[in-house]
């Protein structure tokens, strides 16, 4: 996605998500091997709620239903 932004000259804007950093445990990182397993067989959509439930960010988007 970055490279494209670089040689598409009509691409006018990206939007791009960096993963959080787990610093000595300061994120929970359980969640990661749900997420990868969902992503490996091609579930994105339940990849997504995995880390929208994983990431401590919003009380009420961890409260999400799978």
């Amino acid at each position: 996605m970055l490279r494209s932004a670089l040689v598409v000259p009509s691409l006018k804007q990206v939007a791009l998500y960096e993963p959080p950093l787990s610093l000595k445990g300061s994120s929970p990182t359980s969640w990661v091997a749900r997420y990868d397993r969902e992503i490996a067989q091609g579930k994105l959509p339940q990849a997504l709620v995995t880390v929208i439930k994983g990431i401590p960010v919003d009380p009420l988007l961890a409260a999400l239903p799978r």
